[in-house]
Order: C-alpha cells, then sequence, then structure tokens
C-alpha cells in the first residue's frame, strides 16, 4: 500500500476526517468483498486496533437486516423495493426468510415469493445485499434506523 509506503497510516484519510471519515471507512468495509476486507482489516489492525473496532461496531452486514428491532426492520422492508429485497433474501435460512415474508405487507410478500422462484447468480444474489445495506445505512444517515447508529461526534479519545 502506497500509505504504508511512505510511513502514513492506512487509516491517516480517515481519521483525519473525523465522525465523516468513521462513516467513511465503515462504509468501505461493508462494500468490500470479505477476501478483500480481511486484507484492508489486517492492514488496518496494524495500524490502530482501536480505530478498527469502533469502525466494526457501527459497521453493516447483510445479516444485521435480520437482526434489528421490528420497528426498524419494518422501514427497510417498506423502503426497500420487493423486487430487490427478494433477491438479496435468496439463499437466507428458512427461518430468516420466513419471519421476514410473515412480517412483510402482502406485496411486498409476493414480490419477494415471485423472485424467490428465480434462479439468480451469486453476484446478482451479493449485488442485492449490497443495495440492501445501502439503503440501511441511508436509513440511518437520515435517523430512522438508531441501531448501529454512528454518534455525531467521535467517542473521547478518537478525536483527531
Amino acid at each position: 500500500m502506497a500509505a504504508a509506503d511512505s510511513g502514513a497510516s492506512v487509516l491517516t484519510r480517515y481519521k483525519r476526517k473525523g465522525v465523516s471519515g468513521l462513516r467513511d471507512f465503515a462504509a468501505l468495509l461493508e462494500s468490500t468483498p470479505q477476501d478483500r476486507r480481511k486484507k484492508i482489516l489486517d492492514a488496518a489492525l496494524a495500524d490502530d486496533p482501536r480505530y478498527v473496532e469502533l469502525a466494526q461496531k457501527y459497521m453493516y452486514v447483510f445479516e444485521d437486516v435480520f437482526k434489528l428491532p421490528a420497528h426498524e426492520l419494518d422501514i427497510v422492508l417498506g423502503t426497500v423495493p420487493p423486487r430487490l429485497l427478494g433477491m438479496a433474501l435468496k439463499g437466507t435460512e428458512e427461518s430468516v426468510l420466513r419471519s421476514i415474508l410473515n412480517q412483510s405487507q402482502p406485496r411486498v410478500r409476493s414480490g419477494i415469493q415471485e423472485v424467490l422462484e428465480e434462479n439468480l447468480t451469486p453476484v446478482q444474489i451479493s449485488g442485492a445485499r449490497y443495495k440492501v445495506l445501502e439503503t440501511l445505512r441511508m436509513l440511518e444517515r437520515k435517523g430512522d434506523i438508531l441501531t448501529k447508529a454512528i454518534p455525531a461526534k467521535m467517542p473521547p479519545g478518537f478525536e483527531s
């Protein structure tokens, strides 16, 4: 990495931006495939394990959607288009799928069920899951989702 070669911290550009940088770093981790995410985390952990732990605390993974409180899950289910939600749910555990279908409005449930019958590629599924996470992060920024909400200012000891 060029930043490491120049002696600068891998995380410098994120840490300089305070809360905005923390949000950017968490979003980078959310949007990066797991194998690449591990490489980023390994390099970042060598720089500042506390900062990485803080970013991971606020990072969403697809499975977090199903752990949201019911009222927040309702917001997500009402915001994400049913077709996209169905694509994202393809291959999830049967109990999770049943729970989501039971909590969905009839129109949404129907849209999800239609898509679940289609043959989807892993790329389509992972792309849909990423878009669901983007929607979750957008709802968090708006204040509609409070679970894992990034604070308005950096915690003590993390100020730049």
